[in-house]
């Protein structure tokens, strides 16, 4: 995008998902906002880079499922109404694969949220138990 944004523009899978969704192209022309453009998603996906170095995930539990319900919204609305800056086939097709990407995020978290939680209670299975049984009282009238 950054030296040639024809071609990604004009490339079959976005004509093809598009036309399928009856969103209108969208005219490009090499203006020096497609740089701009093309720097912010390349900082968009460098973003989570620091994060999933330092084993973060506690960030990527909670902007996962935000960017998936900000993503949803944004490719409801490009296909629902008709704006004259936000229904074209490059918003849609650019919402539905970061709608696709993070699902498949999302899947992954829970998943292992769910085997951080069986192997802890594996480990501390019988503290667990034991403090509970402390808490537990028989009251008999």
């Amino acid at each position: 995008m950054l030296t040639d944004a024809k071609s990604l523009i004009h490339s079959n899978f976005i004509l093809l998902l598009g036309q399928a969704m009856n969103l209108p192209s969208i005219p490009i022309e090499d203006k020096p906002i497609n740089g701009i453009i093309s720097l912010l998603l390349f900082l968009q996906g460098v973003h989570d880079l620091i994060p999933n170095l330092a084993d973060n995930i506690h960030y990527f539990e909670t902007i996962v499922p935000t960017r998936l319900f900000f993503y949803f919204c944004l490719g409801a609305y490009c296909y629902l109404f008709e704006d004259e800056y936000f229904s074209n086939n490059v918003i849609f097709v650019y919402s539905f694969l970061e709608i696709w990407v993070n699902f498949l995020i999302y899947n992954n978290l829970r998943d292992e949220k769910f085997h951080r939680l069986k192997e802890y209670i594996n480990e501390h299975g019988e503290e667990l138990q034991n403090s509970e049984n402390d808490k537990v009282r028989v009251i008999e009238d």
